[in-house]
């Protein structure tokens, strides 16, 4: 085990010759990351080594994404909040070493972000997997703009961006989130099994089996997906779309797209095209910036989302301002896209 004074009530280790197994310990909030926890995954890393590691989360979710309630009543906190975050998944992308994140339950935005920089993402029957940042005056970030583009659909990546929809397990397998499905019930075994091996892989090719396509959810509307969201020039151009179409998924889409932030929706189309040809640490330094921008300094849409959605629990639409999309001005977009005061993410403060 790891020394008494690195444990955390926030974050469980365990730590064999092959592997360090931190589990995620926020269970009534669905394990969401907080500061001070983000610190202590840090921490872990700085131990790690060679060693594999393994990310699971306690009770029903692995994690359902960043304290976006705290944030928003404190925004001054936000710039080393991101900055924690983003540098933590940079730092676990780009080592050498193995990682596995167990994807059991809600896994979304900073979950989301978190498992993605994962070489191996393991998902189940419970899994669920979203980016749902534009219903809260926010934007997908930790990566997002990365990992969507690069989906085995790019079309439905930009889809899920802009909508914010629920993927199963079936779904993130297919679409390449998921890169082995495991069956719930077999979990326990399996990290029984990860805990002490050297070969990591082999043993999730061993308890992986590939899920039948007919339990995917969102991908049974790929076709119609793929034929409303490849090249999108304008956010009014996807709206024109699904007007013009009869089908049921049509008009539900259309109403969700109302329903979300206007200027969240034009800025992550942006975020998206960008993202599609910048490596992963370029996104992450333009997330970074457009984060603390839309939750620290323009934050009046973060502000209302998070307490309509999130504290009022309400589920009528949160008073957006710009109320909507034809009143969004390329001004507003770019204000949100460049954080010129600072401070930046830079390599400077990723940290091994």
């Amino acid at each position: 085990m790891l020394k008494d004074h690195l444990n955390s009530a926030l974050v469980i280790y365990e730590e064999t010759p092959q592997s360090l197994i931190a589990t995620l310990n926020r269970p009534k909030v669905l394990n969401a990351l907080t500061h001070e926890l983000l610190q202590y995954l840090h921490t872990a890393l700085n131990r790690l080594g060679l060693r594999t590691l393994i990310l699971q989360g306690t009770g029903k979710a692995f994690c359902a994404g960043g304290d976006v309630v705290y944030l928003s009543t404190h925004p001054e906190a936000s710039p080393a909040f991101f900055q924690a975050e983003f540098s933590l998944f940079y730092r676990i992308q780009r080592r050498e070493n193995f990682s596995v994140a167990v994807m059991k339950g809600a896994t979304m935005g900073g979950g989301a972000g978190l498992s993605a920089a994962c070489k191996a993402r393991v998902v189940t029957e419970t899994t669920l997997w979203a980016f749902p940042e534009t219903v809260i005056g926010f934007v997908p970030d930790v990566g997002a703009n990365y990992l969507l583009p690069r989906l085995t659909s790019k079309a439905m990546g930009l889809y899920l961006a802009l909508t914010g929809d629920r993927l199963n397990g079936a779904d993130c397998f297919y679409l390449g989130i998921g890169t082995h499905y495991v069956e719930e019930a077999k979990l326990l075994e399996l990290l029984l099994a990860l805990k002490d091996s050297s070969n990591a892989l082999e043993v999730l090719t061993r308890f992986h089996t590939s899920p039948d396509r007919a339990l995917c959810s969102v991908l049974k509307q790929q076709s119609l997906i793929e034929e409303t969201f490849t090249n999108v020039p304008t956010i009014e151009d996807l709206v024109t779309r699904l007007v013009h179409q009869s089908s049921e998924w049509a008009r539900k889409t259309l109403a969700t797209l109302q329903f979300m932030c206007p200027l969240s929706l034009k800025v992550e189309l942006r975020n998206f095209e960008l993202g599609a040809t910048q490596t992963y640490g370029e996104v992450l330094d333009h997330e970074y910036a457009v984060a603390v921008q839309m939750t620290s300094v323009h934050n009046a849409n973060f502000l209302t989302g998070i307490t309509t959605r999130l504290v009022r629990k309400e589920k009528t639409r949160p008073a957006w301002t710009p109320a909507t999309v034809a009143e969004v001005t390329e001004e507003m977009v770019a204000a949100c896209l460049t954080n010129l005061n600072g401070p930046h993410l830079g390599t400077s403060l990723i940290r091994d």
